[in-house]
């Protein structure tokens, strides 16, 4: 073999080993902003969870508020007479309810 020659089977071979390190970069590549994607998508859908939870959570506090009045407007027609009950404003039976409601 001459020395052109094995110059350009020299060559050759590093134009391959080239080639075979620029796929397997893009292949490293296209694996990381997979990851990267993944990891985008687990989190949106956490952060949607939490906004549901969140809300599902401020719908029980408005119904168990809805229902302790209820019962206070009950009790107090039970206790009070039918009249009486008419009287007593939201404000009164609010006299109940946890501060800050």
């Amino acid at each position: 073999m001459t020395f052109d020659a094995f110059g350009k089977r020299l060559f050759h071979l590093f134009e391959i080993n080239i080639r075979e390190e620029t796929c397997l970069s893009l292949q490293s590549d296209l694996t990381e902003q997979r990851m990267w994607w993944q990891l985008e998508e687990m989190t949106k859908n956490l952060v949607d969870q939490a906004q549901r939870l969140s809300s599902a959570v401020e719908d029980a506090k408005a119904i168990c508020a809805n229902r302790r009045v209820t019962l206070m407007q009950r009790l107090a027609s039970e206790l009070l007479g039918k009249e009486c009950v008419r009287q007593v404003s939201f404000s009164q039976l609010s006299l109940f309810l946890p501060a800050g409601k």
